[in-house]
This record gives C-alpha cells, sequence and structure tokens, in this order.
C-alpha cells in the first residue's frame, strides 16, 4: 500500500487529533488487559429499518467519558438522541443509495488509510508516551523561551525600510513616540496609538522577541524589525518580572508539544527506512 508523500507538517495535523489521545505524563510498564468483551450483534435501536450498531453508542459514551461526562441518565439520553439521529442520516443514506454513487468505494478506501495512519501512530505512542524526563526537558526549553520579563509594547507599523530609518532617527533626536505615531502611522492604526499592551517574548514573532529581548524600559529598536506585515519599530515602554506557569500548569501543553515531537520524529524514522521503487 502507498500513500502519497505530505509535508511534514501537514502529515501531523492530519494524524495528531487521534494520536493526542495516546498521551501519558510518564511512561509506564506495560500491563496486561482484560479480554475484551465480544462485540454485542444486537442493535443499539433502528430507525427506518436501519439498525444503528450497539458499539456506535459505546463509541460515543467513551468519547464523552473521556471529556469528563459522568454516566448517568442524562448522558444516556443525550447518547440515544444522537444515535436517533446518526440513525436518521444513515437510514436516508441508504435510501439514496450513497454507497453505490460513483466515488463512494474510493471516499471509504481514502478514509480507511486515514483510520490505519491513525491507529499506527496511536499504537505508537501507546507504547512510546511521553515521559517525565521528556516533559522536564520540555518544561526547561520553554522557561528558557518565555525569558524572565513580560514588556509594554508599543509599536509603529511603517510602509518601507526608508521611513522606519526616518521614525528611529527622529526618536533618536528625542522625538516622541506619539508624535511620530500621528505622522507616520496609517489611519487604521492611529486609534490605538501603537499601543500593544503587555506582551511576553514567547507570545511575540522570533523576530520582535530578538529585537526586544535586550532592551530597557524607555528604549526602542535600532534597526528597523522586518514582518509581514511591513516594516516595524518597537518602543518599550514598561517591564515587569514574568511569572511562568508552573509544571503541573503547563503539562498538558508540555505534553501536547512533547507528543507532536515524537510523532514527527517517527514518522521521519520510517520515512528514512522506507524503500522507495
Amino acid at each position: 500500500m502507498s500513500f502519497p508523500r505530505l509535508p511534514a507538517v501537514l502529515l501531523l495535523s492530519i494524524l495528531f487529533p487521534l494520536a493526542a489521545q495516546a498521551q501519558a505524563p510518564a511512561a509506564s510498564a506495560p500491563q496486561s488487559s482484560p479480554a475484551a468483551k465480544p462485540a454485542s450483534t444486537k442493535p443499539f435501536l433502528t430507525v427506518n429499518g436501519y439498525a444503528v450498531p450497539q458499539s456506535m453508542a459505546d463509541g460515543l459514551v467513551a468519547e464523552l467519558k473521556a471529556r469528563g461526562a459522568e454516566e448517568n441518565d442524562e448522558l444516556k439520553r443525550a447518547v440515544r438522541e444522537e444515535m436517533i439521529r446518526r440513525g436518521a442520516l444513515l437510514s436516508e443514506a441508504k435510501k439514496q443509495g450513497v454507497d453505490k454513487a460513483p466515488g463512494f468505494k474510493q471516499q471509504v478506501q481514502d478514509a480507511t488509510q486515514m483510520l490505519l495512519m491513525r491507529n499506527v501512530v496511536a499504537n505508537y505512542l501507546n507504547a512510546n508516551p511521553p515521559t517525565d524526563a521528556e516533559l522536564r526537558a520540555a518544561y526547561d526549553a520553554l522557561l528558557v523561551q518565555l525569558g524572565n520579563s513580560e514588556y509594554k509594547l508599543r509599536g509603529l507599523r511603517l510602509k518601507n525600510e526608508a521611513d522606519a530609518g526616518k521614525v528611529i532617527a527622529s526618536l533618536k533626536d528625542g522625538k516622541k513616540f506619539d508624535k511620530l505615531v500621528k505622522e507616520y502611522a496609517e489611519e487604521a492604526d492611529k486609534d490605538k496609538k501603537g499601543d500593544m499592551g503587555w506582551n511576553a517574548p514567547a507570545a511575540l514573532p522570533a523576530a520582535v522577541a530578538s529585537a526586544i529581548r535586550s532592551l530597557k524600559k524607555g528604549e526602542y529598536t535600532q534597526s528597523p524589525v522586518q514582518l509581514d506585515t511591513g516594516w516595524h519599530v518597537f518602543l518599550v515602554e514598561e517591564l515587569r518580572p514574568l511569572t511562568p506557569p508552573s509544571f503541573e500548569q503547563a503539562r498538558p501543553q508540555l505534553a501536547q508539544g512533547v507528543v507532536q515531537m515524537k510523532v514527527a520524529q517517527y514518522i521521519e524514522t520510517l520515512r528514512t527506512k522506507a524503500e522507495i521503487k
């Protein structure tokens, strides 16, 4: 079976939703699981003659419980109502002969391939969940990325590098940022007067974070900063200590990042070993 070659980021975006379900805070020794119960052959209910399988209802219950729902009468009513809606759609599809329509078989094959890929990734993550050491390393990297300070910024977007250079020269000559905003800012930017509020470097584009990280209160970028939106000059109005999230607070995001990294590495390993003809 062959799959189209997809960019790594795109492939991750496709595979990650199910792969994320395999997250775990730390690796643990494999445990034997009890024998799976045989699937019930009795339908959950029948809608317009279409038998909605029990497995579909069980899957929805498991999904809702994983999201924190309690298994009670309210949940049972909600699941039943959802199965009725699905049954109505499925019975209508059967009535219209959707499964016999041109292209439907190919859609089923495509969906099957996607499920195969998602499940092989989930199997890998079940066997190789994020370890506490990996999460701690990711947390340490996050602290470095966040830095020690938050910056209250003002920014001025210019149409070209030359105008940005003129603004910086005017600041060096002692001209106030407010006046430069009135003089140079586009109409859409003038109302905010360049106010960007408080920002941690990690939340800013890399070029901006790099340009402001060493600045002190009252200082401004000495060179124009180029972004997709144009050329910019930034002024640091205030600084305050940054209180990073605790390890436990950041754990869900850390786990997601580690999982994405592990999936990317796993896919690349398979790609490297693959025999291409």
